[in-house]
């Protein structure tokens, strides 16, 4: 008797011990797996995130550094005066420099002329000119009351602008200009020997 109580007391005790190294065990998984899930959830809300906003840009959102939607100028009684100038500058420039590294920006002016092509109207152009004079950048402008603001490409709101670059070494031609086809206004380089044209997005 004495034998079988010691042996109860014996197989008690393995199984509490048992038992506590099981449950212990089983914390420590559950709890892991918690940790886990949580570092997935967050990864996964990080990158929807980032994916997001790629995918706005992508569909042609103006990026939230964009100067797209920022007022370029103002009209003050018929003299064009450009407002904001830090903004667009620096973006221009690097533009330049993609095809001619040691060019910088000279001058920036707006512009009022008549469009050629299909018909005749007014529109309004930023125009820089590089310190070579070799090339000219240009982009169409909208008049709002009296704010100049950079023209869309289409009409939907959220829809990009356009520029373009102008190079070449003649001492006539290779200016940035618009003509009228199928009711759009389109920027090309007028005509010159020597001339390339190149086209950037304002996003």
């Amino acid at each position: 008797m004495l034998i079988s109580l010691r042996l109860k007391v014996l197989l008690v005790s393995i199984f509490n011990n048992f038992t506590l190294q099981s449950t212990y065990a089983y914390m420590k998984k559950y709890l892991f797996i918690l940790f886990t899930l949580s570092l997935l959830f967050i990864a996964c809300k990080d990158t929807a995130g980032k994916a997001g906003n790629e995918a706005e840009g992508e569909a042609g959102l103006p990026a939230e550094n964009s100067y797209l939607e920022k007022a370029v100028g103002k009209n003050d009684n018929g003299s064009y005066l450009i407002t904001n100038i830090d903004v667009i500058k620096p973006a221009w420039e690097e533009a330049l420099r993609n095809e001619n590294a040691e060019d910088n920006i000279n001058s920036f002016r707006i512009v009022k002329g008549k469009t050629e092509g299909d018909s005749v109207s007014d529109y309004y152009m930023l125009l820089a000119e590089s310190k070579s004079s070799k090339s000219k950048i240009a982009s169409l402008l909208t008049l709002k009351g009296n704010t100049f603001y950079f023209e869309k490409i289409d009409s939907v709101e959220n829809g990009l602008g356009r520029f373009i670059i102008c190079t070449g070494g003649c001492a006539d031609g290779c200016l940035p200009s618009v003509k009228i086809v199928s009711g759009k206004k389109y920027l090309y380089c007028s005509a010159c020997s020597d001339c390339t044209k190149i086209e950037k997005e304002i996003r």
